[in-house]
């Protein structure tokens, strides 16, 4: 009998994420109760941001199956604070099949679908997969990645971490860093069962999207090691893991037609 990849995944790793889950639970409210995106942002208008952005994604794709270039750059411009570069038409034909292989439960194929368009890296690409079902998904980036650095199994991470301008992260193919994203989703939902089955901890973390907002949190608390990115990294990982956007958003500017967009408010630190 054919084990599915998801089970096979967990059920190697079921010590190791037990142990991990027994480590950090009394610490999740913590740092959810911490997550700011944008910058200057309050926890409340960032978790607001985030449900409006999924409403807008789940609307076109009900409608039609695939994102619009508005609603693609939208999520771009909330995570990087510009555009993405992208003509409607390649937004269009790559959405419509990333999200196919989504509803077959694909995450690995989904992700390498946006990786074919140009500038697009996992870390953009996991934010339109991700806000699309905040349920099942949580966005895969350098910082929620490092934020389970220490989920390890014998020296070695479980999940591979994306190069930032802070976080160094690992070298990976774009076939490696999909498959690391759908490995992540895996974790978040294995964590949100967990929690679900706490009273203490079920209703603030019923959506794998909750987990991933507690490790951002995490990593840039200063509690997990970080070591900067040392410069001229090699130009295939920028391109496929993206640039970390915490350091991008505030150099390039918010956006004015996301400013304008009613998609959230914010005051600029």
């Amino acid at each position: 009998m054919t084990v599915e990849p998801q089970a096979a995944f967990l059920t190697e790793y079921a010590e190791v994420l037990g142990a991990f889950w027994n480590r950090v639970k009394g610490h999740l409210l913590e740092w959810r109760s911490g997550y700011q995106w944008p910058p200057g942002a309050s926890p409340a208008e960032s978790t607001e941001t985030r449900t409006r952005l999924e409403r807008r994604i789940r609307a076109e794709l009900d409608g039609r199956g695939c994102l619009s270039k508005g609603t693609f750059d939208a999520v771009i411009r909330w995570g990087f604070g510009t555009d993405s570069g992208c003509s409607d038409q390649e937004v269009r034909q790559a959405t419509g099949l990333a999200f196919g292989h989504i509803r077959a439960n694909r995450p690995a194929e989904a992700a390498m679908e946006l990786l074919k368009l140009p500038r697009i890296g996992i870390s953009r690409a996991s934010k339109v997969l991700a806000l699309s079902d905040q349920q099942e998904f949580g966005i895969y980036d350098s910082r929620s990645g490092h934020g389970l650095s220490d989920l390890a199994l014998s020296g070695r991470r479980i999940i591979a971490i994306p190069p930032g301008r802070v976080i160094r992260g690992d070298s990976r193919t774009s076939d490696g860093y999909c498959r690391a994203f759908a490995e992540y989703t895996w974790v978040l939902r294995y964590f949100r069962d967990r929690a679900c089955e706490d009273p203490s901890l079920r209703s603030a973390f019923s959506r794998a999207a909750d987990l991933e907002l507690a490790f951002f949190v995490r990593s840039r608390s200063g509690l997990l090691e970080t070591t900067t990115r040392r410069p001229g990294a090699p130009e295939h990982l920028q391109r496929i893991a993206d640039q970390d956007e915490e350091n991008t958003f505030w150099t390039l500017g918010q956006d004015a037609s996301l400013r304008n967009s009613g998609l959230f408010v914010t005051t600029q630190r």
